[in-house]
């Protein structure tokens, strides 16, 4: 199983036209999922997030299940997700870049 993440939160550091840059970024490299801008940090704050990238693992009925922080833990993320779906979690990512 390769897991991508199914959802992305983009806090932006775009120093003009904010949705315009993000918007260009996102077709630019084809992402497959949905992204959200969270500029004022409300998604960021509301999970305790203070480095960046942080991936946060939820399961299907929106539990917050493990929090993986910093580039490079593909490996932590798949076997996360595995053990949610062998429990019958169907987990999903939320990334927070």
């Amino acid at each position: 199983m390769n897991c991508k993440p199914t959802n992305r939160v983009l806090a932006t550091d775009c120093r003009y036209g904010h949705i315009a840059c993000l918007a260009q970024q996102t077709r630019a490299t084809a992402l497959p999922w949905p992204s959200a801008i969270d500029n004022d940090y409300r998604i960021w704050n509301a999970y305790g997030v203070s480095t960046w990238p942080t991936q946060l693992v939820f399961d299907k009925g929106g539990r917050l299940r493990h929090a993986i922080v910093g580039d490079g833990h593909d490996d932590e993320v798949d076997s996360t997700i595995r053990r949610l779906v062998a429990q019958r979690g169907d987990g999903c990512i939320l990334r927070l870049d």
